[in-house]
């Protein structure tokens, strides 16, 4: 299954001049103390771009119901590859309130409608749902029929400056993956990437999580949501190819070691010749570098 990267807009280059305002706002939401920057409705419409703070708020619990505290809350948004514009932390109540910026300018008058991919993260666990309550769009204001249509949203998805938007999660344990490819005389395949995918992934994502083995042929993903994934490899640019493994039945709170060998001859493929099921140790960080497909591209 072929892969398209996204890259960046040159327009971007606009929201540089939002990023330190945002990103000074972000780094005071981990008290969750209310923002005063956040102009109230009857004061958006003259005010600037670099004015404007969007915000999302909520609670976080597990499986049981039982709040969770430490849990990061993030938004990425923009077009194509997404910026990460605010972040808040969880309470002891499992209470969090992110304020945000967008992550680039558009050029036009219109609602400059963008991705606002919300999402929540802390170490061995996974979003039971994989975010998809996250799965926004912000505008400056409130979108026409046809900006809707374009972007394919519901005003339900839709986030407006000054209008905090309520945005609950579950989360619930995680899986790890991890394990060594090695080519057909058994020497180590260093240094490749290699990726998890699934049939079900988050929002503004093309894989669940990226990474590149290392000198050993070795690597490792954690916080890997329950259900089929699997793993695919490319072997060249020119033409576009990869290998796809066979699927991995993956459960809560188990780590699963694969051993997979690329074949080159007589019949090509990357092969799953063992795997080895036991309780989840978290031995290290999640590498996961995921990648925004599931908007359409508009430069203004």
């Amino acid at each position: 299954m072929a892969r398209y990267r996204l890259y960046r807009l040159a327009v971007w280059t606009s929201a540089a001049l939002l990023f330190g305002c945002v990103e000074r706002q972000a780094h005071n939401e981990t008290d969750n103390k209310p923002d005063q920057t956040i102009l109230i409705p009857n004061e958006l419409e003259n005010a600037k771009p670099s004015q404007l703070l969007w915000c999302v708020q909520g609670r976080i619990t597990n499986g049981e119901a039982i709040p969770l505290s430490g849990v990061t809350v993030s938004a990425h948004c923009g077009m194509g590859t997404l910026m990460r514009t605010g972040e808040a932390v969880t309470d002891a109540d499992g209470r969090y309130k992110l304020n945000f910026g967008p992550g680039i300018m558009l050029l036009d008058d219109g609602a400059q409608m963008q991705v606002a991919t919300i999402s929540a993260s802390k170490s061995g666990m996974v979003e039971r749902d994989l975010g998809r309550a996250g799965d926004l769009v912000m505008a400056s204001k409130q979108p026409s029929n046809d900006e809707l249509q374009y972007w394919g949203a519901t005003p339900q998805r839709v986030v407006l400056p000054g209008i905090p938007k309520q945005v609950d999660f579950v989360m619930v344990p995680a899986a790890t993956v991890r394990g060594r490819v090695v080519d057909d005389t058994c020497a180590p395949v260093a240094n490749t990437s290699i990726w998890l995918d699934a049939d079900e992934l988050p929002p503004s994502s093309s894989v669940l999580a990226s990474a590149t083995t290392d000198e050993n042929g070795r690597f490792e993903y954690t916080e890997v949501p329950p259900g089929q994934v699997w793993l695919t490899m490319p072997v060249s640019k020119k033409p576009h190819r990869e290998f796809d493994s066979a699927k991995i039945q993956c459960d809560a709170a188990m780590a699963y070691e694969v051993e997979l060998t690329l074949r080159r001859a007589p019949v090509e493929g990357l092969e799953v010749r063992h795997i080895k099921r036991s309780a989840a140790a978290r031995l290290g960080r999640s590498q996961d570098n995921r990648h925004a497909s599931n908007f359409p591209f508009a430069v203004f």
